[in-house]
């Protein structure tokens, strides 16, 4: 059983589980979600330094478009 997890900093009384098991080929899926504020914290911070180590202007953008979506 593979289980993808759907980082939010939303947290809600439903249900974690958002659909059942799921069979796909010869493999299992359950999708879940859950409330990663502090690890997504984390990873904002990180993705913040990578900037002062970015190649160009191309990669300071994507960087900080990644951080936006979290």
């Amino acid at each position: 059983l593979y289980t993808i997890h759907l980082a939010s900093v939303q947290t809600s009384p439903k249900t974690p589980i958002t659909m059942g098991v799921e069979k796909y080929k010869n493999a299992y899926f359950q999708v879940t979600r859950g409330d990663y504020s502090a690890l997504l914290k984390f990873v904002n911070e990180n993705l913040e330094k990578a900037i002062l180590y970015a190649a160009n202007d191309h990669q300071k953008n994507m960087l900080k478009h990644y951080m936006n979506s979290f």
